[in-house]
């Protein structure tokens, strides 16, 4: 029976993302999402799914609190917190509420495929290597600015239309571009920050926002 995934992020282009790399895995299948804490409990009473990807921090309220009443309602499911802040707080707290994984949202979906697989194959705690390199080495803010300075000024406006879910005609169009000119961006800002799928640019510059909202 392939993994069943309910994915939890106030971003719904992060959602739509996440969930067609995971359908598109041969072991895994979404059955869900939500974007808030009380939508993540329902959907978890609802869908029954054997794993929770979730944010950390949803607009009302923590995703750590989601967590807790998550394990409360449905104590056999597993729950891995996606997230951009890699902060040992946040980690502990995570811990503490029951969450069985700790994922930074710059990691590859690759990555987090493997982090899914080993929380189901009954690894007690499974925290990936970027967040522990970011843990270790001064948090994921850092990074995430250091990246970005990577990109030119219209590779960021790409970078920002594409975390909006338009497609590359859509941005040809928003930015008076040859659709060409786009796609040669596209390919050009996933290389700098060392992606390969839109899914994962858009979970970047959404990282970035979120570090803004706390501003």
């Amino acid at each position: 029976m392939p993994i069943r995934v309910l994915v939890v992020d106030d971003h719904s282009v992060v959602r739509s993302g996440v969930a067609s790399f995971i359908n598109a895995q041969p072991d895994m299948t979404m059955v869900g999402e939500a974007g808030d804490c009380d939508g993540a409990v329902a959907e978890t009473i609802a869908t029954k799914p054997d794993l929770v990807l979730m944010d950390i921090r949803l607009g009302d309220c923590s995703g750590v609190d989601a967590c807790r009443s998550i394990k409360a309602t449905a104590p056999d499911v597993k729950v891995v917190m996606f997230t951009t802040y890699a902060e040992l707080d946040l980690l502990r707290n995570a811990i503490d509420a029951g969450a069985s994984g700790y994922v930074i949202k710059r990691m590859t979906l690759k990555s987090l495929a493997e982090t899914i697989r080993r929380v189901m194959d009954g690894e007690e705690l499974v925290i990936d290597e970027r967040a522990q390199a970011a843990l270790a080495g001064g948090g994921a803010e850092a990074h995430l600015a250091e990246r970005l300075q990577r990109l030119s000024p219209q590779e960021r406006r790409v970078l920002s239309l594409i975390a909006d879910g338009l497609t590359n005609r859509q941005i040809a169009n928003e930015l008076s571009l040859a659709e060409k000119t786009v796609k040669n961006y596209v390919s050009a800002l996933l290389h700098k920050l060392d992606m390969t799928r839109r899914a994962e640019a858009a979970a970047f510059r959404a990282a970035i926002d979120d570090m803004g909202d706390d501003d």
